[in-house]
């Protein structure tokens, strides 16, 4: 048995990789490597974008507006949910003078700490009183410190906001005298699509007034070099350049890492290969039980199940195919084949001998009902939606329009239950011989 120092250890170990996963690795990819995340426009024109995060603050938003309106630029500011609420004729003054207004969370909490449903949540509140304020959704969002969790992203995409960061921080929120050091930090750094990071409030006591001061020394020297000030929505011709270099970095970055955390999980919860197509694990049935129309119960709550995962790699090889009829085709053939290999398996291997059903949940229910599964809904529960959205996760990150498809056809990408009790697989497909070893037997016959 093991004793307390290996079972402290082993949980130390489980706290670190639950952080990796909910922490850690979301802010490498999105916060450091800037994977998905906009962060600069594109360099052809002298364009550039001021970003005010952490208000709006009677103190000092008023007079960043009056200097804004003086010099005729316009801005972007990240505020928050509850001084949104607090202050509404602000918000309001902002968005009139034609101002962007982006989210930057409704607490100001840093992402590690939020729970998934709070991250949801935070998201949600924001958007829902800038609008109710402004009458405009937003379409942006920054995460307070520029911090990710796991569902980070997905909060953001469940509002209609994409995620922005910057490429110039100032570091205005220090104390002490900072203004010298804000203009120089600027004028060093500034380029064609710059995203330059202030503060028009937060950080140290009275640190907005150093950004109040360093601005008006910026903009008309900037504006002396034929820069444009427009707010993020403006720089649209990024788009194209931002998507390539999203599938450049998902190709080179994501899709390994996650092959990763795959291979660890197929070894954690034995996970074991049965074709191109198809893997399966050992699991208990924690679904509604089921019975035949004899009324005879064919799986009950803690049997013996076998749990279906497609190959990723099969997955990507259907996703690159230009006919989706083709796809389908070659989906089912190879599903009508795999389900063959699999009751072969079910029946002579006797790690299975006590499997009692197969089941999955799945995106891709089209056309289950035709090679003999049953397809059910799954209850809403707060663990079938996580699952709901660590699908729609693997659609975008295997399938080059799966973002789109989501967007297009939400209400169609809804998971449901497929299953197959043993009987039925067995006499579904035990019974019929592949074509090929039918070939094979033929051939043999006739010498």
């Amino acid at each position: 048995m093991l004793d307390w120092t290996s079972w402290s250890m082993a949980a130390v170990l489980a706290l670190l990789i639950v952080w990796i996963l909910y922490a850690g690795l979301p802010d490498l990819l999105y916060h450091i490597l800037c994977i998905g995340v906009f962060t600069k426009g594109f360099g052809g024109e002298r364009r550039i974008a001021l970003t005010f995060d952490d208000g709006p603050d009677p103190r000092f938003t008023p007079e960043l507006l009056t200097i804004l309106r003086t010099f005729g630029v316009t801005a972007t500011f990240f505020v928050i949910g509850q001084k949104a609420l607090q202050y509404p004729e602000l918000l309001r003054q902002i968005n009139e003078e034609g101002h962007e207004i982006g989210i930057h969370g409704f607490s100001h909490t840093h992402a590690w700490y939020l729970t998934p449903v709070r991250t949801f949540r935070e998201f949600r509140d924001t958007a829902d009183a800038i609008e109710r304020i402004t009458g405009t959704r937003p379409t942006s969002y920054r995460p307070p410190w520029g911090m990710f969790n796991l569902f980070t992203k997905w909060a953001g995409t469940a509002v209609g906001a994409t995620p922005v960061l910057w490429n110039i921080s100032t570091y205005d929120w220090r104390k002490g005298d900072q203004t010298a050091l804000i203009v120089r930090t600027i004028v060093k750094k500034v380029c064609p699509g710059s995203v330059i990071l202030l503060h028009d409030s937060g950080g140290a006591s009275n640190a907005p007034c150093n950004t109040l001061q360093a601005i008006q020394e910026v903009i008309p020297f900037l504006q002396q070099l034929n820069y444009d000030f427009i707010p993020i929505s403006n720089m649209k011709q990024v788009s194209y350049t931002y998507k390539e270099r999203y599938r450049q970095l998902n190709r080179i970055w994501i899709q390994p890492l996650w092959n990763i955390w795959e291979w660890l999980f197929a070894k954690l919860y034995k996970v074991e290969v049965i074709d191109p197509l198809m893997r399966l694990s050992i699991n208990r049935w924690q679904h509604s039980n089921i019975s035949d129309e004899q009324g005879r119960s064919l799986i009950g709550k803690g049997d013996t199940v076998a749990e279906l995962h497609f190959q990723n790699d099969f997955l990507r090889s259907l996703s690159s195919e230009d006919s989706s009829e083709r796809t389908a085709i070659q989906a089912i053939r190879q599903m009508r084949k795999s389900l063959h290999n699999l009751a072969a398996t079910l029946q002579h291997d006797p790690r299975y001998k006590h499997v009692k059903a197969i089941y999955g949940v799945t995106l891709i229910h089209r056309g289950a009902e035709g090679v003999g599964f049953h397809v059910a809904d799954i209850p809403n529960t707060l663990g079938n939606r996580y699952e709901k959205l660590f699908l729609r996760w693997l659609l975008i990150l295997y399938h080059p329009q799966g973002a789109k498809r989501l967007q297009k056809r939400t209400h169609l990408l809804v998971p449901r239950l497929v299953w197959m009790s043993r009987e039925e697989l067995f006499n579904q497909y035990l019974q019929a011989v592949p074509k090929q070893k039918q070939h094979k037997q033929q051939g043999a016959a006739l010498h």
